[in-house]
């Protein structure tokens, strides 16, 4: 109902070719993208995750998106509109089609330095290519992954929202958004954000300064600074309110063992989650990225075994025939549990990116997410190629490594592959 609501209003607004100026002279831009992909999904059992939980997940599915962005604008007044229409057929839903509003917003220029807008925008913060801190308008979990690293966090939907951005003559901009809860938007919370961004001359860097109000609110920072010519130092830190997590306590007081409890975390200490890295572009066209992340709401050491020690106890209940219908849903439990982005406190991120692999038309990417504490991941490789000046092919290949009990492993999904072919207009 709401994306029926959109999509009339963004009719409205191209017949009539105005937006609170009839008498302005409007100028447009359209483009639009058709991809279509082919995706193979391999789910595996592991200690946590039981036959049951993977029955019917793997499978082919074909899927095709369009893309359409459109801008309209006159001397005062900017509309932009992002619209996906979404195609799926798989071997375990059947076919599934949506209509997905990312961003439709106007924007109106007040004053030469003051700008205003309302509508649905995908903000997004910060510069980390791994997992990024402040981007606090995102849910990583949202994100397609197998999308190339221009469309990854733009084909992403927005949030309805008000805002403003206000520019200075040194060179800084503060900018303010609101984004409220309310029956006809897409917003799951309330949500605001006050920021003020800069340049440093006496240090030659980029730093914002951010607050925001969230379920976790806190305080945001972004460092941006070019070292030499082919080279740039950045990060992104956040303090954010309360733990995101539960904890995971085995329950003495029970008679199965391996049940357990869960307790929730501290709610008033400030938990630091940061990302520092380091970039380094090669006379060849290749770039270089690393990364350090931490992440404090991550379970630590002491944590973990606990959390091990229930997974290999119900495992064993189950494969020795204990207890078996609690113990499946006590794995059940701590699958559910254990779906954030990550689950330790440290990382590396490693990006290496070249646009002439094999020439002038191909590309070649490759990333590595590396647990720091128990030595598992998740590897990617990317190649891509343009046909002609509009069609490009690809090839994205992702599988997780480790051992058992490590934090990879132990995910269902170990492996995906996708073959996709995209045409721009």
């Amino acid at each position: 109902m709401k994306n029926i609501y959109y999509l009339c209003v963004f009719f409205l607004v191209i017949k009539n070719d105005c937006l609170y100026a009839v008498e302005s002279e409007w100028s447009h831009s359209f483009n639009a993208i058709s991809d279509f992909r082919i995706v193979n999904d391999l789910y595996e059992t592991n200690p946590l995750v039981t036959e049951d939980a993977i029955s019917n997940k793997n499978s082919n599915t074909e899927s095709s998106t369009s893309r359409l962005n459109l801008e309209s604008w006159n001397d005062k007044t900017n509309v932009s509109t992002q619209i996906r229409f979404k195609y799926e057929n798989n071997q375990v839903d059947n076919v599934n089609s949506e209509t997905e509003i990312d961003e439709f917003f106007g924007e109106y220029e007040f004053t030469d330095e003051l700008f205003i807008f309302a509508g649905r925008r995908n903000i997004v913060l910060g510069q980390s290519y791994g997992i990024n801190p402040i981007d606090v308008f995102s849910d990583y979990s949202l994100l397609d992954r197998s999308l190339n690293s221009s469309r990854k966090r733009i084909e992403y939907p927005g949030q309805d929202m008000l805002g403003f951005e206000n520019l200075y003559d040194e060179g800084s901009t503060i900018s303010g958004y609101i984004a409220p809860k309310i029956s006809f938007s897409n917003n799951e919370r309330d949500q605001a954000l006050l920021s003020k961004s800069m340049f440093l001359s006496e240090f030659n860097s980029d730093f914002s300064i951010l607050g925001f109000i969230d379920e976790r609110s806190g305080l945001g920072f972004s460092f941006t600074k070019p070292q030499e010519k082919a080279s740039l130092f950045y990060a992104d830190v956040s303090l954010r309110e309360g733990r995101d997590r539960a904890l995971i306590r085995a329950d003495t007081s029970s008679s199965v063992e391996g049940d357990f409890l869960t307790i929730e975390g501290d709610q008033k200490k400030l938990y630091l989650e940061s990302n520092v890295g380091f970039s380094y572009a090669f006379h060849t066209g290749g770039t270089f990225n690393i990364e350090y992340y931490f992440n404090q709401n991550g379970y630590t050491n002491p944590e973990w075994l606990q959390i091990k020690g229930l997974i290999l106890t119900n495992s064993n209940n189950v494969a020795n025939g204990v207890d078996i219908d609690q113990s499946e849903s006590n794995l059940n439990s701590l699958n559910s549990y254990l779906t954030y982005e990550v689950l330790r406190r440290e990382y590396v991120f490693m990006r290496y990116f070249s646009s002439f692999i094999f020439d002038e038309d191909s590309n070649f990417e490759t990333t590595v997410f590396h647990s720091l504490e128990d030595g598992s991941g998740s590897l990617s490789v990317r190649l891509e190629k343009s046909l002609i000046s509009d069609l490009l092919i690809g090839l994205y290949l992702n599988s997780n490594y480790g051992n058992s009990y490590d934090e990879f492993k132990l995910r269902a999904n170990q492996f995906q592959g996708v073959a996709y072919a995209t045409y721009h207009f």
